[in-house]
């Protein structure tokens, strides 16, 4: 693992395909981590991810229940 010091105090954490990002004054299991071959956008709030492969998914309830919503039509479209 590699380990670098960003300029807002914050480390960045880097492993083979993943990212994590630790805040001053916190463990490392409180790391949040995201994969390298991952697109995150957020909208209104919500994580809405695309994959290598394409497929989108959001952290919203309607996405939950329904498998699509409108975060992911608005990132298809913008």
């Amino acid at each position: 693992m590699e380990t670098t010091t960003l300029p807002d105090g914050r480390l960045k954490h880097t492993l083979e395909g993943w990212i994590g990002i630790q805040n001053p004054n916190q463990s490392i299991t409180k790391t949040k981590w995201r994969r390298t071959d991952t697109q995150y956008l957020t909208i209104n709030g919500y994580t809405v991810t695309r994959n290598n492969e394409g497929i989108m998914t959001c952290q919203c309830k309607g996405y939950k229940f329904r498998k699509n919503c409108r975060h992911i039509t608005e990132a298809k479209n913008g």
